[in-house]
């Protein structure tokens, strides 16, 4: 078995993948990984037939995204009602016209030729009774042929997703309707390999499924004109696919309710992929998942990542021993992951993409050479067009997909690989050099494409790179809005900071509504991206959250409603209302339910120990809570669980040191040096901290010494800042110490003049040396400190240089500082508590 182009590998290599650490990226393989795709022999390049060229856009005089869809959608049934297999399609003259009567209000003519049909689109625009009267204008004769494969069967095969299994029905498909075009059953077929490619689209920022779903509705409106049963396994299932996808959780899963009596194993896998999709409940049918088909075990994967996290969904692939697939990679590159997790999940995603990419591309007769991506090009630049296509001068076809359509797909998922990656180098990773080779690999081996521009804003790293960027991408909205998706056209806004500063078009217009009609179509992007203000309306808000009750964040909108448009002191009893069962499975509802009972200890500690158990490192928050609540034995058994569980060992050794003490105050020396060690083995700073207090208490004064060496040069440019620090508290330990603190050298390159104690009365003038704040952060104002002001004493010590201060700052973790400060006029004393004892704003030496 091949991972694709990373060699071979076994169960036991996909499981080390997520133990071990991997070795530093290596550039030129990876490019040889992408350029030498196994498999792929140089030949010409061979030209996609000219009716291809026939493009998705629609007439100048569609006027929104909702006018679009209507086009789209009757304009595939136009065309497959009017099929011949000579002549032209009908629907060269086709128009969509806007309407509006006060007892539907807002609607559409459709006119094909001198005939107008109403749509009323308040039924929903992706709703097949919708467009019912346009079928059934267009559709005349019913042809009761099926095609040679039964639905049963259909229903089966849909559950191995895969680009593989696509490709062989939509050939199947097409060949059966363009000699049936007025078969149901085979439209129904249709409607249910649309809905699963649009299912297994996990494209992440690139996500577009308005395409698969025009077709869709398009092909279940021709199958009800025809006759289809509309009580049938695969209409119900077909519907059940057509409301998942609109986002209409309610009704879906009652769909799903009337399914569920079925004994047919395969339709029962299917409730099951449909539920997790729609509920993202994971708590029941892991068994199954696990031994089931690929469908089942892809959308349980998914339903951890997006309910719990990327660990949840590692945890499952080990214990189950799944085989590497694509679609597990893509699943975990839709969330934000780890170093690690990116290691595995991002590094080789590129190389993975164009592997599939040149698969598919070669049964379209485009032969992919190893020495150049001009095949890419040729291939991704196929516009998805109509499902009518002249296959020749005198010759239609009708294709269900076709080579434009799964060019498409495979172009959102290439273009989301290219992003993650290079944000998995430059930012996560932190290797800039290679992030910049990478981002050359973009820009001068990828082919450019209708997605490139947006590409290129995502990976831009300074605000004149997100300039120029936006440039190239108002213009593509200006000509062609349909191919924006939400996602993509705010990504215009923000700027370094991610601040929405930056002048992006106006998309009132185009989406409007911006939530689709009959629908509660990714109302995240498109409430809290793009909202125009309805989520202003208490009733819509309340409506929106009825059919989708499974969607966290308009759930917590509602909430931040009902509780005086504010989180803060929330309500216990109106997060869990509003929050319903998805705090059972669901790890940011869990979070947010807990955040509502901080004021009670006992039972916010109950409600995080049940979300720790499923991530751990959230017994490092909940051992924070509970210190700050006094309750230390309690807080340090949160934090022994985070250090027996906890996946993120350097935020486990942040705050080990708690833990340490405790152990070590009750005499379990053993697991104190266990505990401390193992942080100090991370290197994090606050880790090696705890180390060199354990060995402090123990009077192991050479080894904290060591140890604070350690720290000094790897955080601290070698300034003997830990040292010092350690230095001093062996002086407090230790009074008869020959190195006193006046003649250590080590101090003094710190203190050149000692440590001196002082008092407010000591400052007569204005200060010569001291620190500065060069910026101003809200921790400064319980002090009354302001920007500019200067700190030259803390907690009786003077600070002439910022080294001083860090070092007086580390000598206690006790949160109560006391500053001398000059401000500008005057000295002044400021005191308060400050839990880490820093004000998260730049401090400077100052000079008069």
């Amino acid at each position: 078995m091949h991972l694709y182009c990373t060699g071979e590998t076994t169960h036991k290599d996909w499981a080390m993948r997520f133990s071990n650490p991997l070795p530093r990226y290596a550039f030129p393989p990876f490019l040889a990984a992408i350029l030498l795709i196994t498999g792929c022999n140089p030949s010409e390049l061979q030209s996609h037939q000219a009716s291809q060229a026939t493009n998705n856009r629609s007439p100048k005089s569609t006027a929104s995204e909702e006018a679009w869809i209507v086009h789209q959608v009757s304009r595939f049934l136009v065309e497959l009602g009017s099929f011949t297999k000579e002549g032209t399609p009908e629907s060269t003259g086709l128009k969509v016209r806007q309407t509006w009567t006060p007892e539907t209000g807002r609607g559409y003519e459709i006119l094909v030729g001198k005939q107008a049909t109403p749509i009323n689109v308040g039924l929903g625009v992706w709703t097949p009774v919708t467009y019912s009267p346009l079928a059934k204008t267009v559709f005349g004769v019913i042809d009761p042929a099926k095609p040679e494969m039964p639905d049963g069967d259909f229903i089966k095969v849909m559950l191995s997703p895969g680009v593989s299994t696509f490709l062989a029905q939509d050939q199947r498909l097409s060949d059966f309707l363009t000699d049936h075009p007025h078969s149901a059953s085979g439209h129904l077929q249709a409607a249910l390999l649309l809905g699963t490619i649009a299912l297994n689209d996990y494209s992440g920022e690139f996500r577009d499924i308005r395409i698969p779903l025009n077709r869709m509705t398009a092909h279940l409106a021709a199958a009800d004109a025809l006759g289809l049963e509309p009580n049938s396994d695969g209409r119900q299932l077909a519907e059940s696919v057509r409301l998942t996808l609109c986002g209409l959780q309610s009704d879906a899963l009652a769909y799903l309710e009337k399914l569920a009596v079925t004994n047919d194993k395969f339709l029962g896998e299917w409730i099951a992929v449909l539920r997790l999709r729609n509920t993202g409940d994971w708590t029941r049918d892991r068994d199954n998942a696990a031994k089931g088909q690929d469908a089942l075990k892809f959308e349980y994967y998914h339903a951890l990542v997006q309910s719990v996290g990327p660990k949840a969904g590692i945890e499952f692939l080990e214990t189950a021993s799944l085989e590497p697939n694509i679609s597990y990679w893509r699943i975990a590159n839709e969330v934000d992951l780890s170093v690690s997790e990116g290691h595995t999940f991002t590094k080789p995603m590129l190389g993975i993409e164009l592997k599939e990419i040149a698969a598919t591309a070669k049964t379209f007769g485009i032969n992919p050479v190893s020495d150049n991506l001009d095949w890419l090009k040729s291939y991704t630049a196929t516009p998805e067009g109509t499902s009518v296509h002249h296959a020749d001068s005198n010759h239609n076809v009708i294709e269900v997909a076709g080579r434009g359509f799964f060019a498409g797909y495979q172009l959102r998922h290439l273009m989301q690989a290219a992003q993650k990656t290079f944000a998995f180098l430059n930012d996560d990773w932190g290797v800039r050099k290679d992030a910049k080779e990478f981002k050359s690999i973009i820009t001068d081996q990828l082919p450019k494409t209708r997605y490139t521009p947006f590409l290129m804003r995502m990976i831009a790293r300074t605000n004149a790179e997100r300039v120029d960027a936006n440039e190239t991408c108002e213009a593509i909205i200006a000509s062609t809005p349909e191919i924006v998706t939400p996602a993509l056209w705010i990504s215009l806004r923000d700027d370094e900071n991610n601040r929405r500063v930056l002048s992006v078009p106006d998309h009132h217009g185009w989406f409007d509504p911006e939530v689709l009609p009959g629908s509660a179509f990714e109302i995240d992007d498109r409430l809290y991206k793009i909202g125009v203000g309805d989520e202003n309306d208490v009733a819509w808000m309340k409506t929106l959250w009825e059919r989708a009750p499974y969607g966290y964040a308009v759930a917590r909108f509602n909430a931040y409603r009902e509780n005086g448009e504010t989180y803060e002191n929330m309500n216990p009893s109106i997060a869990a209302k509003w929050m319903g069962g998805l705090p059972a499975y669901h790890l940011r509802a869990m979070r947010f339910v807990a955040s509502s009972l901080k004021g009670q200890p006992e039972k916010y500690q109950a409600a995080m120990t049940k979300a720790a158990q499923l991530d751990p490192d959230l017994y490092i928050d909940l051992g924070i809570y509970l210190e700050d609540q006094g309750m230390t034995e309690a807080a340090a058994h949160a934090y022994l669980q985070a250090f027996e569980k906890a996946k993120d060992r350097i935020y486990m050794a942040n705050y080990s040191l708690p833990l340490v003490r405790y152990l070590h105050a009750t005499d379990n020396l053993s697991m104190a040096r266990k505990v401390a060690q193992a942080a100090a083995d991370v290197f994090s700073y606050r880790g090696l901290k705890a180390l060199i207090w354990l060995q402090e208490q123990e009077g192991n004064w050479s080894k904290a010494l060591e140890t604070a060496r350690k720290i000094d040069q790897r955080y601290n440019d070698d300034q003997p800042i830990a040292e010092s620090i350690c230095l001093i508290h062996r002086a407090s330990a230790d009074h008869q110490n020959p190195d006193t603190l006046s003649r250590n050298k080590i101090l003094t390159k710190i203190f050149p003049h000692g440590l001196k104690n002082v008092a407010f009365k000591d400052f007569k003038v204005a200060p010569k040396r001291g620190v500065l704040f060069n910026g101003y952060s809200p921790k400064m104002s319980p002090f009354g400190l302001q920007t500019n002001m200067v700190v030259v004493a803390l907690n009786g010590y003077e600070t002439e240089t910022f080294a001083q201060y860090r070092v007086i700052r580390e000598l206690s973790d006790d949160p109560k500082m006391d500053l001398i400060v000059w401000d500008g006029s005057g000295y002044r004393a400021s005191s308060g508590k400050l839990h880490d004892r820093k004000f998260d704003v730049d401090m400077v030496d100052y000079r008069k």
